[in-house]
């Protein structure tokens, strides 16, 4: 069962890349691809509905909706290049893990992390983790930074599942925890998605409000659980999203 829908994507990806290189008739493509002309021309077909490919003078040709898809990756590799720097940086002065994570999929993915060489009890994060917004730190500093309307309609999506007996599971009660930690700038996971992390984090957005991720700094309770971790850390972060508020709108790091 799982192998003809990967071999449909497959054929779909060679199509295009075929196309890379110059328009070409069904015939041609199906001759290149060694494949039936009918599959070709079903895979053409579907990739011209959704704009992937178009039609000109019986040749076929990629589409301009793939220059969307390729400035969306490009406006993501802006974004590495202000998150990257800043979160060595913040690691350096803060001592800590610190992570950057942007929202996808309805949840919080981790897509630059940094993490001190001589801190023996390391963190099992690793880039691409996909953390829940409901009860990790970036997840719900993103949350926080987010209109009203956009986060009643994922709450709508997501389940507020348990994790830990500190997990919030009712909307009301994170709807309320989340409104009076916003006015702070930062919000912590105390011990909410795994009993013994802890973490805090500050949404990152541009100067016009745009949400483009969350910078958390993130440990075990044994490392973080004093004063410094309430206080100098939550100030550090926000020292360091406002840096990069200004970072994002001179690099026109804005996703599309």
């Amino acid at each position: 069962m799982d192998k003809v829908p990967i071999d449909a994507v497959g054929t779909s990806v060679h199509v295009l890349n075929a196309l890379r290189e110059r328009p070409q008739a069904v015939t041609e493509l199906a001759t290149r691809l060694d494949r039936p002309k009918a599959t070709i021309y079903y895979h053409l077909k579907t990739l011209e509905n959704f704009e992937y490919v178009v039609q000109r003078d019986g040749k076929y040709e990629l589409g301009l909706r793939l220059l969307e898809l390729g400035g969306s990756v490009g406006a993501r590799h802006q974004i590495i290049d202000v998150v990257a720097p800043n979160v060595k940086r913040l690691v350096s002065e803060a001592h800590e893990t610190g992570f950057f994570a942007v929202m996808a999929s309805d949840a919080a993915v981790v897509i630059e992390i940094e993490r001190p060489s001589d801190i023996a009890e390391q963190v099992d994060l690793a880039l691409g983790t996909y953390l829940p917004l409901h009860c990790s730190a970036t997840g719900k500093a993103i949350l926080t930074a987010l209109s009203d309307e956009t986060r009643h309609e994922i709450f709508e999506r997501i389940t507020l599942d348990s994790y830990t007996e500190d997990t919030i599971t009712d909307e009301s009660a994170l709807a309320t925890h989340l409104e009076h930690t916003r006015s702070e700038g930062h919000v912590f996971d105390m011990g909410e998605r795994s009993e013994h992390i802890r973490a805090v984090a500050s949404p990152a957005t541009t100067s016009d409000g745009y949400v483009i991720g969350a910078l958390g700094i993130i440990g075990t309770s044994q490392r973080l659980y004093d004063d410094r971790f309430t206080h100098e850390l939550p100030h550090l972060l926000n020292t360091y999203v406002e840096r990069m508020k200004h970072e994002f709108q001179s690099s026109s790091s804005k996703p599309r």
